[in-house]
Order: structure tokens, then sequence, then C-alpha cells
């Protein structure tokens, strides 16, 4: 198997057997890839939605991720996100605050990851403090077999977002100009 599965191409994978994973939150990852001396993968968390569900898929996609480290910049909240999912979960509905995860990972999955994956909050801690760190782990193995869950099927939508503007419409015709306005009104009214 391939790994990371989500969005592989935009991160730096350094060890595929060491026990760690960095997110660099909005901290370039080329900034710390080459100061970090040991890791399995290091990338950045921009989206809170979307990219901490594509983390949970990655973390639960290799399950020798036992130590996570949070670092970097945090200009979204991600990592506040991030801090509060491994320290306390989720409500009934899969809810962080008003970040929704993905309906296809199931909440026993996530519970697991979560008892098995330690967290170091480092934001704000040196290159150096950050090896430390990651020298003074103990290697762990694997806490079960790799989970791959499918994508989240989005539905297209409706109508599409449009200002709230006039629109301007011309026609040689009425009955084309009525088109035309169906038309815009199917693309862009609300419902």
């Amino acid at each position: 198997m391939r790994w990371p599965i989500e969005f592989s191409d935009q991160l730096a994978v350094k060890n595929i057997d060491s026990n760690v994973a960095i997110i660099s939150l909005w901290t370039k990852k080329e900034a710390l890839k080459d100061k970090i001396d040991d890791y399995a993968v290091l990338g950045q968390l921009y989206s809170v939605d979307e990219g901490i569900n594509s983390l949970l898929r990655n973390l639960l996609a290799n399950k020798k991720i036992r130590y996570l480290i949070i670092v970097g910049n945090d200009l979204s909240g991600s990592g506040d996100i991030l801090l509060k999912l491994f320290g306390e979960g989720t409500d009934n509905e899969k809810r962080i605050g008003s970040i929704k995860l993905d309906n296809e990972i199931p909440i026993d999955m996530i519970d697991e990851m979560r008892k098995n994956i330690e967290v170091f909050d480092y934001r704000g801690k040196t290159s150096e403090e950050i090896n430390k760190l990651i020298s003074s782990l103990p290697k762990k193995g694997s806490y079960g077999e790799p989970e791959i869950f499918p994508k989240k099927k989005v539905a297209p939508p409706k109508t599409f977002p449009g200002e709230k503007a006039g629109y301007l419409i011309r026609a040689d015709h009425i009955n084309e100009a009525w088109l035309k306005i169906l038309e815009l009104v199917m693309d862009f009214g609300m419902i």
C-alpha cells in the first residue's frame, strides 16, 4: 500500500518505519524537513475541515504512527482543534466544536487512534527541542492493521452561489429572454 494515502504529493516522508508524524500547521514543511532528524511524515495543516479528516485517514492507514507532534504557527486554529480532538474526542455527531468529521470514518476507530497516539504541543519550540523530544520517545510497535475508509461523497450543489445582485438579460425576442431568465434562476437562484 502506498502511504500517505491523502495529499502524498504535499507531504515530506523521511523514515516510513518511524513512529513520529509532525504537523507544522501554517509553517512551511520545507523550513523544518531537513532540521528534524527522524519522522515518518511532516506536513502543513491549513484547512481545519478537510485537513483534519485527511490527517485522520493518513494516521489510520499507518498504525505505526504512535506520536503526533504539533509545531509551527497556528493561523487557522487547526492545532487547537487537533488538541481538542485527541484530548476530549468528539460529540455524538462526530463534531469537534464547529468541525464535522467524515461519517465514513467510524467513531470507534477515532477513539482507538486517540488511545494509541500520544500528542505533543510543541508550537513555538525550536528544531533542537523537537529533535530532543523525538530522541527521547521509546520505539513502539503498530497498534493494528491499516484501515482505509471510503472517501466522503459530496453531492453536487442544487444551485451555484451567486451575488445578491441583478442580472442583465438581452435577447432579440421575449421567448429567448424567458429561457435565459429561467436558466439563471435555476443555476443561481436561492431555494
